[in-house]
């Protein structure tokens, strides 16, 4: 049997984190404890110090935006989707100068400048922007009209107007789209070139009517 005196086990908690109160650039230090004999008691010692904020201490936001779409003859939203975190905030620009909720939106084809601010309270804050572009669409897409589909030939050029629609909108004649004729004077069948422009792209040739 083992005779004397016992004496107490003190496990001492190893402890040296740093604790951000609130962004606020003030760090309180925990450093390790002390446990005190006589008391019993064990403390915990608090300093705090002032320290620049490190963008190491905050979490990151992740985000993916599109870069490019197809003209639809409707309005286009850009925006940037948050993959993480949630519930964050953005504002947009067009200028980089003018910032605002709203997310653009854009009709036409060409090249725009986007910029756009992500925030979350213990995230790193995101400044950045994009070149967006709208691609011109495939007149191969588009639906062909023509009212007129024959005509009695008398040495003069016979022309029919086409009216070019597409995804429902109607285009404009030598904005959207340019029209050339081929053989469409003498007798037989008359050709029509139609050529994108702006909106469209490519080429697409119709055997449209007689004459």
């Amino acid at each position: 049997m083992f005779r004397g005196t016992l004496l107490e086990t003190i496990k001492t908690p190893k402890i040296s984190v740093d604790v951000n109160i609130e962004l606020t650039g003030i760090f309180y230090v925990l450093n390790g404890s002390v446990y005190d004999f006589s008391t019993k008691y064990e403390s915990l010692p608090i300093s705090d110090t002032s320290m620049t904020l490190s963008s190491s201490t905050l979490a990151t936001i992740q985000y993916n935006s599109s870069l490019y779409s197809k003209y639809s003859a409707e309005e286009q939203e850009f925006k940037v989707t948050v993959i993480s975190p949630s519930n964050t905030d953005i504002i947009y620009s067009t200028d980089g100068i003018n910032y605002s909720s709203i997310a653009p939106k854009f009709t036409d084809v060409g090249i725009y400048n986007i910029y756009f601010k992500i925030s979350k309270f213990n995230y790193i804050p995101v400044e950045d922007h994009i070149t967006y572009t709208i691609y011109p669409a495939s007149i191969g897409e588009c639906e062909v009209f023509m009212n007129d589909w024959f005509f009695t030939a008398d040495g003069t050029e016979k022309k029919t107007i086409p009216v070019v629609t597409y995804n429902k909108y109607t285009l404009t004649l030598n904005k959207d789209y340019t029209v050339s004729y081929h053989n469409n004077i003498l007798p037989g069948t008359a050709n029509i070139l139609i050529t994108g422009g702006g909106k469209l792209l490519w080429k697409l040739e119709c055997s449209v009517y007689d004459i």
